[in-house]
């Protein structure tokens, strides 16, 4: 028998083998790699979340203080005007 008969085949199915390995570490890496981006992601909207939070908070506290300061100039123009309250 040949031997490029075995040659060819033999050669073919290395460089194959070596393709597959290849991709396969391509896809792990990869996947670590998006595994990462996500957990960064994820961090970087809680982090996002909790700011957002606590702006709300905050304008929650001013929207109560402006409430409350319309209501204290109320009762003042009402004062000065000498009229009462309305009920």
């Amino acid at each position: 028998m040949e031997l490029s008969a075995w040659l060819t085949p033999a050669i073919l199915i290395a460089v194959t083998a070596l393709l597959l390995r290849s991709m396969s570490r391509v896809e792990e890496r990869l996947g670590a790699r998006i595994d990462e981006v996500n957990k960064s992601l994820g961090a970087r909207i809680d982090e996002t979340n909790r700011r957002l939070d606590g702006i709300d908070n905050r304008l929650r506290t001013v929207e109560h203080g402006q409430a409350r300061l319309e209501g204290l100039m109320d009762g003042l123009r009402e004062a000065i005007s000498g009229r009462r309250p309305a009920a």
